[in-house]
C-alpha cells in the first residue's frame, strides 16, 4: 500500500509492504547493515533526483556506497548506504529524471494544491 502526498515543495511517499512473498524491500530491510530496526517501519531512505544515475554511479567514490540499482518501470534509481557510523537506515536513493516520474510526480502535486483533507484516498489520475 502506497501514499502519495506533498508538503509545501516535499513530494512523500509512504510505503507499506504488505506481501506474502518476499520482496526487494523486505529482503534489502533484512540484508542492509541495520536495516532489520525499519522491518517494522521508519524512515528508510530519502530520495533526490538526479539527471543520470549512470553518471553518478561511474564515480568509484559513489559507486563504493551502492547497494542497489535498478529499474522500476521506465524509472532508474540506485540505493547508496550511509557513512559508517551513520544513523542505519536512512540512505539515499537517487532517482533519475524522466518524463514518466515527472508527470507522475507533478499529478500528485497538482492533486496537493488547494486540497481541503476531504477524500483522502483518491485513484491516481495518470496512466504512464
Amino acid at each position: 500500500r502506497v501514499a502519495l502526498a506533498f508538503s509545501g515543495p516535499s513530494y512523500l511517499e509512504l510505503i507499506e509492504d504488505t506481501s506474502p512473498d518476499e520482496t526487494v524491500n523486505q529482503t534489502f530491510l533484512k540484508d542492509f547493515p541495520g536495516g532489520e530496526i525499519h522491518v517494522g517501519g521508519g524512515l528508510q531512505h530519502v530520495g533526490c533526483m538526479v539527471d543520470s544515475v549512470a553518471e553518478l554511479l561511474a564515480d568509484p567514490e559513489v559507486a563504493s556506497l551502492a547497494v542497489l540499482r535498478g529499474e522500476v518501470g521506465p524509472i532508474q534509481l540506485a540505493y547508496l548506504q550511509p557513512a559508517q557510523g551513520a544513523h542505519p537506515g536512512t540512505m539515499i536513493e537517487l532517482i533519475e529524471r524522466g518524463d514518466y516520474i515527472n508527470r507522475k510526480i507533478e499529478t500528485i502535486r497538482a492533486a496537493s494544491v488547494g486540497w481541503d483533507g476531504a477524500e483522502p484516498i483518491r485513484a491516481p489520475s495518470w496512466n504512464g
